[in-house]
């Protein structure tokens, strides 16, 4: 059988439950059962306070009345507030100048300066100036006997 020290342990968590799903006179009852095994439980005796204090009714449903109106009264119109409040709308007027100024600044001038190099052809690139890709290319083109020239070359 378990011992006591358990039993108040395991009675005291059943109440914090049910207390936690709002079946408050079931965990009313629990929490009595723990002082029942343990008369001196502080816990279970300060959250039977507390349902004494807040006077905690059943877990039942809450009847509230429902009347028909054909607006809202005052109280909760203040609360929504629906009357939007609308602020006038700055229109900005915008030149052109302005905005070429401002493209100018972020992009530079509109005109395009053209600073392009003559491509060169492959035949007058020299050695030194081709890329690396160049030369792996050709070097996988190579036969297996001239692969091992084409690395010192």
């Amino acid at each position: 059988m378990s011992t006591p020290s358990v039993i108040v342990k395991l009675l005291f968590r059943k109440a914090m439950a049910l207390k936690g799903q709002n079946k408050m006179d079931f965990a009313k009852k629990a929490f009595e059962d723990v002082l029942a095994v343990d008369p001196s439980n502080a816990h279970a005796l300060s959250e039977l306070a507390i349902f004494e204090q807040e006077g905690k009714r059943d877990s039942g449903d809450i009847k509230i009345p429902v009347e028909v109106v054909d607006e809202l009264p005052d109280r909760f119109k203040k609360m929504l507030n629906t009357e939007s409040q609308q602020l006038p709308k700055q229109e900005k007027k915008v030149s052109s100048g302005d905005v070429d100024k401002e493209i100018d600044e972020l992009f530079g001038s509109k005109t395009a300066k053209v600073n392009h190099k003559e491509i060169p052809k492959v035949e007058e690139v020299k050695v030194h100036e081709k890329s690396p890709m160049h030369f792996l290319t050709a070097l996988k083109q190579l036969p297996e006997e001239q692969k091992v020239k084409g690395y010192c070359s």
